[in-house]
């Protein structure tokens, strides 16, 4: 059996990133990924603790289920970068899942319901052609 452990921290380079040079790999079929996180993503009102794996919306736990969790780290991971619903299935369920990505759209929906501050405008898990991506608020400032 070949088990992978996925570290990140320091490096500068984002798990996401890391699953996805993974994946080019073809000589490396693991049965078990283990993605040790150990960062905390930050953004204006949003708070994304690998440590803990909680999420905080301006200082509130979101009480985020664990495939919501996960889901929120991957694409928060590499924002800006818009990943198939196949892509963040295989990510965040498993290469082995018997799901469809008609789940990843559900749980996006679920996530948003806790995530965004407002039902109806997303600002940080957005839809693009193809897939969704993570995108940071811009933090207005005062001259």
């Amino acid at each position: 059996m070949k088990v992978i452990i996925i570290r990140t921290g320091g490096e500068g380079r984002s798990f996401c990133r890391k699953l996805s040079d993974l994946a080019a790999k073809e000589e490396c079929k693991p049965d078990i990924v283990i993605l040790s996180r150990r960062e905390t993503l930050c953004f204006p009102g949003l708070q994304i603790s690998g440590t803990e794996g909680r999420a905080y919306r301006d200082g509130r736990d979101l009480n985020l289920t664990h495939r919501e969790f996960e889901l929120l780290y991957f694409l928060a991971g590499s924002p800006g970068e818009t990943f198939e619903g196949r892509a963040i299935l295989e990510a965040v369920w498993g290469p082995a899942t018997e799901n469809t990505v008609k789940v990843v759209a559900n749980t996006i929906s679920d996530l948003r319901r806790k995530v965004e501050p407002a039902c109806g405008e997303p600002v940080y898990i957005r839809t693009a052609p193809g897939g969704y991506f993570f995108q940071s608020p811009q933090i207005e400032t005062s001259n």
